[in-house]
């Protein structure tokens, strides 16, 4: 059935168990249609799931096996590459990773790129113990350096922290690049949030805040009727009234895991500050800096005078850089680049 589907959304034949939905010409919006054809078809399909699993025989085994389907792999294909050296993107602070799958349309096809997951629990890992996980987890596609590592926003933060486990472990990392990704959490001067409730709902007031008075005020007679509510309570009934867009295809409960993972997540950030470690970095930054209700953390090259910084300015704003095509593939293009440099030389001989 799931090759039929495939065959239909992506209109090319599907000849082989090894097929990936994203390599044959997937996306995201026809994974989402694809996720409603295999509820429509009777089978509990969470949205996600083919992200985790892009590849035929793997999504099949999953739906075979409810328990295996829990189990997150540790590192996700997007486009594989045979031989060359890879390059791994972290989840954002809200473990979203899909943005990997439409930057890597845009992206020099020679590149493979591979992105991780969380691991399916974050109750009190601080970065440092989730960053030596991630690093297993590469080393099982790729044992050996020279490493490549990208991060979009506060998931900077933990390609940072992946860079310097690799080079404290005496592992070459030949580039690290940071997608408009600030020095710290945004709640380091503020105090972070205390419960996924308090997080999400902070949330809410801090985006009301940045459309309208109006909305603000919505928000904050919200607030007050939803402090006792349950996560899942808080994620319907905010979706009903517009105070939150969460992905039409995931469910408020799968929505409530997800915003508690990433308050997880957000406690960890709070907590790093970037070591003084002598390393490279590359900084894609957005030109338009939106305004946040905490102060700005100072800049990647106050941190340590070892870094060795280079950096690109992309057109438009945090948001624009994954979300508006044309800013997208600024991003992709000025992203190959640097990658491409970054290459050891054997590879752009051959």
């Amino acid at each position: 059935m799931i090759a039929r589907l495939w065959s239909e959304l992506l209109d090319t034949p599907i000849a082989s168990r090894d097929a990936n939905f994203f390599e044959m010409g997937g996306n995201s919006l026809l994974a989402a249609v694809f996720a409603e054809r295999m509820r429509a078809c009777g089978r509990a399909f969470p949205g996600m799931r083919i992200f985790e699993r892009p590849v035929l025989s793997d999504l099949a085994a999953a739906l075979a096996s409810p328990v295996q389907a829990t189990l997150g792999p540790a590192v996700i294909p997007v486009r594989r590459r045979q031989g060359g050296t890879n390059v791994f993107f972290f989840p954002t602070g809200t473990g979203d990773y899909s943005y990997t799958f439409e930057l890597a349309t845009d992206m020099d096809s020679s590149i493979g790129i591979y992105a991780l997951p969380w691991p399916d629990s974050l109750d009190g890992v601080d970065l440092d113990a989730l960053a030596r996980a991630m690093c297993e987890a590469m080393m099982c596609v790729q044992p050996a350096g020279p490493y490549l590592l990208c991060g979009y926003s506060l998931g900077g933060l933990l390609a940072h922290a992946v860079a310097a486990h690799l080079l404290r472990s005496g592992h070459p990392v030949s580039f690290i690049g940071l997608i408009d990704v600030p020095t710290g959490s945004p709640y380091q001067e503020n105090g972070a949030p205390k419960t996924p409730r308090n997080f999400i709902l902070r949330s809410i007031r801090s985006k009301a805040a940045q459309k309208s008075p109006e909305a603000l005020e919505q928000a904050v007679d919200f607030i007050h009727r939803a402090r006792t509510w349950a996560m899942v309570d808080i994620i319907e009934q905010g979706r009903s009234i517009g105070l939150l867009n969460p992905p039409a295809e995931r469910t408020s409960a799968e929505m409530a895991i997800a915003w508690e993972r990433s308050f997880g997540f957000l406690q960890a950030a709070s907590c790093y500050r970037p070591g003084p470690e002598s390393m490279s970095i590359e900084i894609f930054q957005a030109t338009l800096q939106e305004h946040h209700d905490a102060p700005p953390s100072p800049a990647w090259n106050e941190i340590s005078p070892s870094y060795d910084i280079h950096t690109t300015h992309v057109d438009g704003g945090h948001e624009d850089l994954m979300n508006v095509p044309e800013t997208r593939r600024q991003l992709a293009a000025a992203l190959s680049r640097r990658i491409l440099l970054a290459m050891p030389e054997r590879e752009l001989a051959g």
